[in-house]
């Protein structure tokens, strides 16, 4: 009970500057990066204590007594050691963050030593009383709040943001990290694990899966579109800006071309159609893949209208099976913070689902993913400077109201992913709507945002192993 007493009492005598240190672990701690390695550690101990006397120009180390001093007169010497930074510490990065803003307080410098010289205090001196003003005291104070109050606002979370963007949204959102299945964020899960819908043109990645797998296009084979499917009539036309030659295969993904995949979708079977859509994931429930042998039922399952039904979980699970190369882990609660870019350091457990696709078909579907935010219908989605491959869905509601569904399902960087989504609404347009919410999920993610966190710092290693400070940067 006494000792409790004393700690109190202790606690109650100390300076502004102590009471940071003890109580304020959480706004000071993520932002002072200490890089620190073995050579690091060894040169700053060097630059530590290796001081020279400008009065007699004799050499010393910290706490001893300089030749030719008498006792504590030392002290009077010590007073104006200048630390060196001899050849060893010319690789000294960075120095201590804390001690810089310990400065800020009165007497601070006296509670930290930085390893560069810059706040070091004296060793057996008695400290000289603080002559700053209140004025000064606030100034610096301000100074504190500005450096660390204003970043811990600006550090919203990715869970936090996404609460905001869907506040008056009806639909569900995942995000996730493929390399893991992680999940980053989420809105509404019940609804996105729980409730099923037409997938819309999200399908056409399955559809045109399947006729490379089975040998039934060539990636260079053209066809010019006509805007209105024979097969299906006017509530099928092709809603792409009209096109100045034949599309492709990647062409007409990136386009999402209704015209192009009715044609495909003659030389499928249902038997080979349903095949793939089960090999990406789809038909469990609550999901189902019912595909009717007539070409017009057939048609209505490659473009996603009629067929098939999936959850958002679904969607998402076979997009990062693609983002993958070939399989997906299954889809886990992450922090409950939602940090952005922060990727579990827990190794994945067996994939979920592994879908076994040549490269051929990867190369050319990649391709057309990406085409599809570069230059057709998921374009509201980009992020300047980097790759993202996507597709919108716009499906039918199934109560023949005449409204729309809208989807938008993708994952960035194309050659490294570390993020996927999907976005559902239960009104819209892919194009317009879920492609557009799929874009500021994107931007802050990747910083570029003004309601974006601050780009965190990581540690690298430079030529000859000196440690050094990196921004994490798309």
């Amino acid at each position: 009970m006494a000792q409790r007493t004393r700690r109190r009492k202790n606690l109650r005598d100390t300076t502004p500057s102590q009471k940071l240190l003890l109580r304020g672990p959480v706004l000071w701690f993520p932002y002072c990066v200490l890089i620190v390695d073995r050579r690091g550690s060894t040169n700053r101990r060097a630059a530590n204590t290796s001081c020279v006397s400008t009065a007699s120009g004799s050499s010393f180390r910290t706490g001893s007594r300089s030749p030719g001093v008498d006792g504590f007169k030392a002290d009077r010497v010590a007073r104006q050691r200048i630390p060196v930074l001899n050849r060893q510490t010319e690789d000294l990065r960075l120095p201590s963050i804390v001690g810089i803003v310990l400065c800020c307080f009165p007497n601070g410098a006296n509670l930290f030593d930085t390893t560069a010289g810059l706040c070091q205090p004296y060793r057996g001196r008695q400290a000289a009383p603080s002559t700053s003003s209140k004025s000064e005291t606030l100034a610096r104070l301000l100074l504190v709040f500005i450096v660390f109050a204003l970043p811990v606002r600006a550090a919203a979370n990715l869970q936090d943001f996404l609460n905001g963007l869907m506040q008056n949204q009806k639909g569900n959102v995942l995000v996730s990290d493929p390399r893991t299945g992680c999940l980053l964020a989420v809105w509404n899960s019940r609804e996105a694990f729980g409730a099923a819908y037409p997938p819309g043109s999200t399908a056409k990645l399955f559809t045109a899966t399947a006729a490379m797998q089975e040998g039934l296009v060539s990636p260079s084979e053209e066809i010019f579109c006509r805007r209105v499917p024979e097969l299906l009539g006017e509530p099928f036309h092709c809603s792409h800006p009209a096109a100045d030659g034949p599309y492709n295969l990647a062409s007409a993904l990136a386009n999402s071309c209704n015209y192009f995949f009715v044609r495909l979708s003659l030389r499928i079977s249902a038997a080979q159609l349903a095949h793939w859509f089960a090999a990406f994931g789809l038909g469990s429930p609550p999901g189902q893949v019912r595909i009717e042998a007539d070409d017009a039922g057939k048609a209505r399952a490659a473009l996603g209208e009629e067929g098939a039904t999936l959850s958002s979980a679904q969607l998402l699970l076979a997009y990062s099976a693609f983002a993958n190369r070939g399989q997906a882990y299954r889809l886990v609660r992450g922090s409950p913070h939602g940090r952005p870019r922060a990727a579990t350091k827990a190794a994945p457990t067996d994939p979920a689902l592994i879908v076994r696709l040549r490269p051929e078909t990867l190369e050319v579907l990649s391709a057309g993913l990406e085409g599809c935010v570069r230059f057709g219908t998921c374009q509201a989605s980009a992020v300047e400077g980097i790759r993202i491959a996507g597709k919108t869905g716009t499906a039918a509601a199934r109560d023949s109201s005449g409204v729309t569904h809208a989807w938008f399902v993708g994952y960035a960087p194309v050659n490294k992913p570390e993020i996927a989504l999907v976005v559902f609404l239960e009104r819209g347009t892919g194009r317009h709507d879920a492609a557009s919410l799929a874009g500021r999920i994107f931007k802050f993610y990747f910083g570029h945002s003004s309601e974006s966190r601050v780009i965190p710092a990581k540690l690298v290693l430079g030529e000859r192993g000196g440690a050094g400070i990196q921004l994490v940067g798309p």
